[in-house]
C-alpha cells in the first residue's frame, strides 16, 4: 500500500496535510522533531487511525540533518515499505531576530531546517519513487521568500 511522509507533521499546516493524505486514503508518516512536539505529533497520528482508519507512524527525526532524515526515511520503509506515494517537506523553522543579533549556530540550524532537509529527503525518496514510475514531492515554502518579513531574514 503506498503512504505518505509529511516533515514537520506535528501542528500547524503539517499537521492539517497529513490528516488531509489519510482522508485520500494514504497511511501517514507523521515526523516531528522536538520533546514539545511528541504529543502532538501521536494526537495526529491517532486521528489518522481513528477519524480516517490509516494507518500512522510517528517519527521523531530532525529535519536539520542528513542523519536525521536518513532516519526518517529508513524507519518509515522498515514500517511501510518502499512505495512511498507522496513526500511533503513541511518542516520548517523561524525566528523574529535581528540578522547581527543572530548567532551562525542559529544561522545554520534555519538553513539547515528550511533548506537542507528538502535536498536530503528529496535525494532519499526520489530513487525510490523512481523505481516504482510513480510519487510526488510537495515542498512547502511561506510567502516571506518574496515579500520579505521585518527581523526574519534569515528565516525568508
Amino acid at each position: 500500500m503506498s503512504y505518505a511522509i509529511v516533515t514537520g507533521a506535528s501542528r500547524g499546516l503539517g499537521a492539517g496535510m497529513a490528516k488531509k493524505l489519510a482522508q485520500m486514503g494514504y497511511d501517514v508518516v507523521v515526523n516531528y522533531t522536538s520533546e514539545s512536539s511528541a504529543e502532538k505529533a501521536q494526537t495526529v497520528a491517532d486521528d489518522i487511525i481513528g477519524v480516517y482508519n490509516k494507518k500512522a507512524l510517528v517519527v521523531k527525526a530532525d529535519m536539520s540533518t542528513l542523519e536525521g532524515c536518513e532516519q526518517l526515511v529508513y524507519e518509515s520503509r522498515e514500517h511501510f515499505g518502499d512505495d512511498i506515494a507522496v513526500l511533503i517537506n513541511n518542516a520548517g523553522i523561524s525566528q523574529t531576530q535581528d540578522f547581527l543579533d543572530t548567532s551562525l549556530e542559529r544561522i545554520k540550524f534555519i538553513v539547515d531546517t528550511n533548506l537542507m532537509s528538502v535536498l536530503y529527503m528529496s535525494r532519499l525518496v526520489y530513487p525510490l519513487m523512481v523505481d516504482k514510475g510513480k510519487g510526488c514531492v510537495i515542498d512547502i515554502a511561506s510567502t516571506g521568500g518574496i515579500n520579505g518579513c521585518q527581523g526574519q531574514i534569515v528565516y525568508t
